[in-house]
């Protein structure tokens, strides 16, 4: 899976659509906005999500490497999810990109 990247921008509150993530990956949101940015996973194929981190309006933009440690453990073997979603009383523009790191 290295390359797969999800470039969006978020206007409203509401989720991005999901990318499977494996290993070492970069998140990064840049933006003005109000509200706050929650960086989401999901093990069973997007049926649940469960918060991962959280990045809150008027803090300096974000740029960083994770890693994902899971990478599709289980019976399924089905890759982990990522997905940006934008809560609270939401205004401004939040762009992001969520990008597997070449090995």
């Amino acid at each position: 899976m290295p390359g797969n990247a999800l470039i969006g921008t978020i206007t409203v509150a509401g989720s991005s659509a999901a990318v499977p993530v494996t290993g070492k990956f970069n998140y990064s949101l840049w933006g003005t906005w109000t509200g706050s940015v929650d960086l989401e996973r999901s093990f069973d194929n997007g049926d649940t999500w469960v918060k991962f981190t959280d990045h809150l309006a008027d803090t300096a933009n974000l740029d960083v490497v994770l890693e994902e440690p899971e990478q599709g453990v289980g019976v399924a073997q089905k890759p982990v999810l990522y997905r940006v979603t934008g809560t609270g009383a939401w205004t401004g523009t939040t762009n992001f990109r969520i990008g597997n790191i070449r090995p």
